[in-house]
């Protein structure tokens, strides 16, 4: 196994003028003649000529990012794990102060050796205090929970050194959300979950959580309006993963609730309907023929009803369909092809939800955010 050697610089660093920095490099490569030498970059500007000359000895891993506890870690998992193994050394000679922390964390959580090029030493005697290592354990935790990647967020919980105390609340409170985000509901003891030392309070947005899902149960325009907002909650959460047609499907959940609900305050049960009902409402024939007693409307003939009966709802949601944003061909598209809607595509058909939904119920987006949930932060 052949030794990694990587050296870390960032822009805070200046090297353009560093005859040090060129001896160092020349220096290591004539000594280490079996040793494979990298160079990572983090937002590096100015010193890119500099490097120029050492290309061909020397790999260049770049990572056009500002320095970042909250993203870099997972940026050094990705640019670094084709290069890392049991012999890599991390050198910290040109790295800055916030680097150095950094990639301190870093290679103690890899088991690697940190060193600078004259005075070699290892992680051992740079790790941090237990307090330290704690709160970025925490941070990294946090970090995943904010991202929806809830499993990934238990088992760095599970790998930590949080107090006891403290992870048995972290742990139920991720998994509450995490069976929540999977449409799976239960009501939690919230002294379990909630007075999160280390962690800002949310309690308020739990409680609206929790409220929000003794609604659902609720078979009424309320316990609807909610299911709905839960649903266009759920599609900006697979938004902001890049889960689109994932984000689609939730979106025709909710667009197909706010038919059931508006189709009810005629009286209508899209599940039984029947021709007699439809001639009471002078519904034109054409359309009647088109259904069969105690047919289960279609979504499109929903809509298209509602527009019949001169609903404001149903004549949105038309408009919206001539002119070529129908949800349900996109959403049939996804299923039947595979294919992969646009972020672009997305945001407009979640507008359209978010249009027909206030439509139907002026306090909808007091009910989205309320469905929507909480961001921790360490403190």
């Amino acid at each position: 196994m052949e030794e990694n050697i990587i050296i870390a610089i960032d822009d805070v660093i200046d090297i353009t003028n560093d005859d040090r920095f060129q001896n160092d490099m020349h220096k290591l490569i004539s000594d280490k003649k079996s040793t494979n030498v990298y160079l990572l970059l983090i937002g590096i500007s100015n010193n890119k000529e500099k490097l120029s000359s050492l290309q061909d000895n020397i790999q260049i891993v770049r990572i056009d990012k500002q320095l970042d506890k909250t993203i870099i870690q997972h940026i050094f998992d990705d640019k670094l794990k084709d290069i890392i193994n049991k012999k890599s050394i991390i050198d910290l000679t040109y790295a800055s102060k916030t680097l150095t922390i950094l990639l301190t964390i870093y290679a103690t959580r890899n088991n690697l050796i940190i060193r600078n090029l004259k005075n070699e030493i290892s992680t051992q005697q740079t790790k941090l205090t237990e307090s330290e290592q704690s709160h970025y354990e925490l941070e990294d935790v946090v970090q995943e929970f904010n991202k929806y990647q809830y499993e990934s967020a238990l088992k760095l919980l599970h790998k930590s050194n949080i107090k006891p105390k403290e992870k048995k609340k972290l742990e139920n409170f991720i998994i509450f959300y995490k069976h929540y985000d999977c449409l799976k509901y239960y009501t939690p003891n919230v002294n379990q979950l909630l007075d999160l030392e280390d962690v800002k309070d949310v309690s308020k947005q739990l409680k609206n959580n929790i409220n929000a899902i003794r609604q659902f149960k609720k078979k009424n325009f309320t316990g609807y309006s909610y299911r709905i907002a839960n649903n266009i909650s759920n599609a900006h959460r697979r938004m902001e993963e890049e889960k689109y047609q994932e984000a689609i499907l939730k979106l025709v959940k909710a667009t197909e609730i706010i038919a059931l609900t508006r189709l009810n305050s005629y009286g209508i049960d899209k599940y039984y309907i029947n021709q007699e009902q439809l001639v009471e409402y002078n519904i034109p024939d054409n359309f009647i023929k088109s259904i069969h007693d105690n047919d289960k409307l279609a979504v499109n003939k929903q809509y298209k009803l509602l527009s019949l009966l001169e609903d404001n709802i149903g004549k949105l949601f038309i408009i919206y369909k001539n002119k070529g944003y129908n949800i349900i061909h996109i959403h049939t598209q996804c299923i039947s092809n595979d294919y992969k809607p646009t972020k672009q595509e997305v945001e407009v058909y979640y507008n359209i939800t978010l249009r027909l939904a206030l439509e139907l119920n002026p306090d909808i987006e007091k009910y989205v955010e309320e469905t929507s949930f909480p961001k921790l932060e360490v403190k």
